[in-house]
């Protein structure tokens, strides 16, 4: 499956995606909710979650990469590994 096979998919056959072949590499808190990126087949996903319902909100699907901007790095790199740049 490629990223854009995946952003194709309905949102429910997405969130089975997820659980079922995607592995977690990081979490952390955003404007109160719970985002965990996964990596699958290549690629990586976004999964925000409302913390007190505990449903997937949003899922963005996204290529790659570490943001260039060293002072984000340094500030952000401790509460979590991937920032993104390039989305599907």
């Amino acid at each position: 499956m490629t990223i854009q096979d995946f952003a194709r998919t309905n949102f429910f056959d997405q969130v089975s995606l997820i659980k079922n072949e995607a592995t977690l590499i990081d979490t952390y808190l955003e404007a109160g909710n719970i985002v965990m990126v996964y990596s699958l087949n290549g690629f990586f996903i976004e999964a925000t979650i409302n913390p007190i319902t505990e449903d997937i909100i949003e899922i963005i699907p996204f290529k790659r990469g570490f943001l260039s901007n060293k002072k984000y790095l340094h500030d952000h790199l401790r509460t979590h590994i991937l920032s993104y740049v390039l989305v599907a």
